[in-house]
């Protein structure tokens, strides 16, 4: 099922069916943003979010200032009703996390069954912003 829904910009987001467990979404949030949606897993389902930010260095920010950048990008796509308070609730736990001490990969619990977890890496063009959130099933 899709995730994403027609933005501001009115270009309607890719939907792709990899396999029997597995989809990906792509979707150009701004003129510098990138995003690409996979969602996978069985008894584990996971939504990993990628935010490609074209021309940002990973050393502008903390890991701390990251949460905070990952938690304004997932606030601000368009996301179907029925995912808007997963998005949500993701987003307010990287919030909480960015005023802690915070090392990428370390798992953030939602809940008993929910995690999350980010990552910053650098890429040719620019950062790869990368939030999983994964839930038992």
């Amino acid at each position: 099922m899709p995730i994403l829904v027609t933005g501001e910009s009115g270009v309607r987001p890719t939907f792709e069916k990899v396999g029997s467990d597995e989809a990906r979404e792509r979707a150009i949030v701004s003129p510098a943003v990138e995003l690409m949606v996979r969602q996978f897993g069985c008894t584990h389902y996971a939504v990993e979010y990628t935010f490609v930010l074209k021309g940002e260095k990973t050393s502008v920010r903390s890991a701390s200032g990251w949460l905070k950048r990952a938690a304004e990008l997932l606030g601000a796509i368009r996301v179907t009703q029925a995912q808007r308070e997963a998005v949500e609730s993701i987003a307010e736990t990287l919030r909480k996390a960015a005023a802690q001490r915070y090392a990428y990969g370390d798992q953030l619990h939602i809940s008993d069954m929910e995690t999350l977890s980010a990552t910053v890496e650098s890429a040719p063009e620019g950062t790869k912003l990368v939030v999983l959130y994964d839930v038992t099933l």
